[in-house]
């Protein structure tokens, strides 16, 4: 991610100590949903690019609008 915002999660050591199990699935959830975000937008990207060439497509060559 190009402007991504660094997020910290900070837990004292003894609190880790004694709930390992629930610190390591909250990163490992965070990171799924850093990963499901990233295909979403992938998504919208190639819906944005797929309309883009669908009305180029549409309205012809751009280079030749306008000479008739």
């Amino acid at each position: 991610m190009k402007r991504s915002i660094a997020d910290v999660y900070a837990v004292r050591k003894d609190f880790y100590d004694a709930n390992k199990a629930m610190v390591e699935k909250l990163a490992a959830g965070y990171l799924k949903g850093c990963e499901e975000i990233l295909e979403m937008r992938a998504k919208i990207k190639d819906k944005e690019f797929k309309a883009k060439y669908d009305a180029r497509a549409e309205n012809g060559p751009q280079h030749l609008q306008g000479q008739g």
